[in-house]
């Protein structure tokens, strides 16, 4: 396990606003150089994620908490002990469906308490740094397997049974590697709930008249801008306007997400997120109103008959 002079973190922390960043380099520098006081890389780089919650390291700690916590309750987890989480990872690559409502998502919530982007940049690039400078170590390996799940369209059972080949269960007993896989959770409960039916079945079910009022299009630009109905819309009218779509037309709603050419893969992926959360947000109202329960207390009858009320139909031409 490589091991990194603790100054690193203290000369990150201690600096502030610009200044921080400009001294980004010689924190490098002074990271890899190794002292005669070690701390190990992986727990140097979670500190760093931790910090960037402008310095409150608690955000983190809590949310991860609680994400761990639903998942022991959901039956997903049997305990926090590093081996049952690599088995929840091993069920994930046999392909074993994950229901989870989209709020609850780790990932969602990380985005939605807002880390400091330049701190958040900094740990990244770090990390970018270090995969390059160590490809064949462990956190190397990881770190790049990481990269290239998120820059590309890969199963989450694939996903999972990459990571499984680096990682043993010792290593979920540190934070970092629990905190790279969270994705993958995210991932296989984003698969169970999403439907994405061809252009071939939806045109054979008389669904795809692309100016039929059940499809709701959105096309985001090369500077990230959404469009729908020649409106540029935020994110957050986005999300009314497909809950208000999925509502009216229930299990005829069909969702064309377009994307110009420079756009990032991942900023394609976020938008598709965005209108599946929306449905996935329609479907626990409806659970909740017409049947008292939360879209995870429903039996596998009512979940089939709740999703094929309300279907996640996203298509992309």
């Amino acid at each position: 396990m490589k091991s990194v002079n603790t100054a690193y973190l203290s000369c990150i922390f201690r600096s502030s606003g610009r200044i921080k960043h400009l001294f980004f380099a010689i924190c490098l520098i002074v990271s890899f150089a190794g002292s005669t006081q070690e701390t190990p890389i992986e727990d140097e780089l979670f500190s760093c994620i931790r910090f960037s919650f402008s310095g409150n390291s608690q955000m983190l700690d809590s949310l991860i908490t609680t994400f761990e916590s639903e998942l022991i309750d959901e039956g997903l987890l049997e305990s926090r002990g590093a081996e049952d989480y690599r088995g929840l990872l091993q069920r994930i690559a046999s392909e074993q469906p994950i229901l989870r409502g989209m709020d609850s998502y780790f990932f969602t919530r990380f985005r939605n308490m807002a880390p400091d982007s330049m701190a958040i940049l900094t740990c990244l690039e770090t990390m970018d740094r270090y995969a390059v400078r160590f490809p064949e170590d462990l956190l190397g390996r990881t770190l790049n397997l990481r990269q290239e799940s998120m820059t590309e369209r890969i199963p989450p059972s694939t996903q999972a049974a990459a990571f499984l080949e680096i990682l043993e269960g010792v290593d979920f007993e540190i934070p970092l590697y629990r905190f790279l896989t969270y994705h993958i959770i995210d991932g296989q409960a984003y698969e169970t709930a999403i439907t994405t039916p061809s252009l071939d079945d939806l045109r054979n079910r008389g669904l795809m008249n692309v100016n039929g009022a059940n499809v709701f299009r959105v096309l985001m630009n090369e500077a990230n801008q959404l469009i729908s109905g020649d409106q540029l819309i935020s994110f957050d009218q986005l999300l009314t306007l497909v809950q208000m779509h999925a509502r009216r037309f229930e299990d005829r709603a069909v969702y064309i997400v377009e994307v110009e050419e420079d756009v990032k893969y991942t900023s394609f992926i976020t938008l598709q997120d965005q209108i599946a959360l929306a449905i996935t947000q329609v479907r626990d109202d409806y659970a909740r109103r017409y049947l008292g329960k939360t879209l995870t207390e429903l039996t596998q009858e009512e979940q089939e008959a709740v999703f094929y009320k309300f279907p996640i139909q996203i298509v992309s031409p």
